[in-house]
């Protein structure tokens, strides 16, 4: 695992925005996941509502036909010509099966009412019809496969709910095509997709112009620092900003100009202890040489003080000699 102590500030100030985009990415892929999810819900929830409105037009001519205003041949034909004229979403359609299979209803082709739909098979080997009335004995249900559609050049998904009439036992079931959902999923992706890829830009752009001017003044920082550490303190860091960084800048260039008075004093104040030095020095050197000279003196004195003692003995001596 990298550590964040050994990234450079530059590395660092990606890493914001590079989490940032992750965490969007995720949020909208959930987003996404739910808003499909939702959409699924809502085509669900019209199809049920479209195959209960159905049902319960069935039921109210199977209470009527139970109540004998008319007979029960007569309702059931008048059930079936109520549901063929129901139409929703441009050519949805109502369908009735028996638990047989058999068609008793289908607002699409009415060529198929009377016939067998039980063995009738998607092109990928789903028995749908089965599945359908196996909901609909259930209490009510959804089921999804894929099934020929105008226009399309491939099967599409289609998701049919299927319910059963309490008298008659009918199977009454519609079913909507769900590629629309997809589609819409899908573009919401590519949509989303292109913001985030928008805002990665944009955030990588800020990222790096802010990080040029962090690291360009930390780098004026540094060789002036530099410089300084090798005796130089004439360098001057260029002050490029208005920012705390552009503040630390100008405090160091501050603190080296101090350094270079202070070095400039001490320097003043070497020069004036050696020139005191050297005078103490000449001072020391003119008072050994009176002193050797006073020394000198003296041996000269006393030299001439001996001279003249020998010369006093001497006249002494002569004088004695005189008196004999």
């Amino acid at each position: 695992m990298i550590s964040l102590s050994r990234m450079s500030v530059r590395a660092k100030l990606f890493l914001l925005p590079c989490v940032s985009i992750v965490a969007m990415l995720i949020l909208s892929a959930i987003f996404l996941a739910e808003s499909r999810t939702q959409m699924m819900d809502d085509q669900k929830a019209k199809v049920r509502a479209v195959v209960a409105q159905a049902r319960s037009i069935v039921n109210d001519l199977e209470v009527r036909a139970e109540r004998r205003e008319f007979p029960s041949e007569q309702a059931q034909a008048t059930a079936r010509n109520a549901l063929r004229a129901v139409r929703y979403e441009g050519n949805e359609y109502v369908f009735v099966f028996a638990d047989n299979g058999d068609v008793i209803l289908n607002g699409a082709k009415p060529e198929l009412e009377g016939k067998s739909q039980w063995d009738a098979k998607t092109p990928a080997g789903q028995y749908f019809v089965r599945d359908l009335v196996a909901r609909a004995q259930e209490g009510g249900g959804f089921v999804e496969y894929l099934w020929p559609k105008d226009g399309a050049p491939q099967p599409m998904p289609k998701v049919s709910y299927a319910e059963k009439s309490k008298a008659w036992g009918w199977v009454i079931g519609s079913g909507v095509y769900i590629d629309n959902v997809d589609a819409l999923f899908w573009a919401s992706a590519v949509q989303g997709s292109l913001m985030a890829l928008a805002f990665a830009v944009i955030t990588f752009a800020i990222a790096y112009l802010i990080g040029r001017g962090i690291t360009s003044s930390l780098t004026r920082v540094g060789g002036l620092a530099k410089a300084v550490s090798e005796g130089d303190l004439t360098a001057v860091a260029e002050v490029t900003t208005r920012d705390e960084i552009g503040e630390l800048v100008g405090h160091i260039n501050q603190m080296v100009e101090r350094l270079r008075g202070v070095v400039t004093e001490i320097s003043t104040a070497v020069a004036n202890v050696s020139a005191g030095s050297q005078e103490l020095s000449a001072s020391a050197e003119q008072l050994s040489q009176g002193a050797t000279e006073q020394a000198s003196a003296a041996e000269e004195a006393s030299s001439s003080m001996e001279e003249m003692a020998s010369n006093v003995k001497q006249n002494a001596e002569n004088a004695g000699q005189t008196e004999k």
